[in-house]
């Protein structure tokens, strides 16, 4: 009994390093949402929300620092046709933000708000 006791404080003892390792990871969901996610390392937590789905278009994983919360929006997702005729996007907070951030935007495209 005494040996299974000790074996047991001795598993908690050494699980707790790899718990510690987590880090908590900020990344945009296909809403416009910030969500989190645990993992030990950036490539980790990209896998894990990349193989999620909930990832926005171009969103990567970010360190929490605490300047984003989960639930905070980053805006929406603008698209617009580019002077190649592509059709390509923007994300931004309003549509003053997507006309300056669509450097190739074709000089007769209008922006259309994507509803991911």
């Amino acid at each position: 009994m005494t040996k299974s006791i000790v074996f047991l404080a001795g598993l908690g003892v050494l699980a707790v390093p790899l718990t510690s390792l987590a880090t908590t990871y900020r990344y945009a969901a296909r809403d416009g949402t910030i969500r989190d996610v645990q993992a030990a390392s950036a490539i980790e937590a990209l896998a894990m929300v990349s193989a999620s789905g909930d990832a926005a278009i171009h969103s990567g994983v970010a360190l929490d620092t605490g300047v984003l919360e989960p639930g905070d929006s980053i805006g929406h997702e603008y698209a617009y046709v580019s002077v190649s005729g592509a059709l390509a996007s923007v994300t931004a907070a309003n549509l003053d933000t997507a006309f300056a951030l669509a450097s190739d935007r074709a000089p007769t495209s209008g922006f259309l708000v994507n509803p991911r």
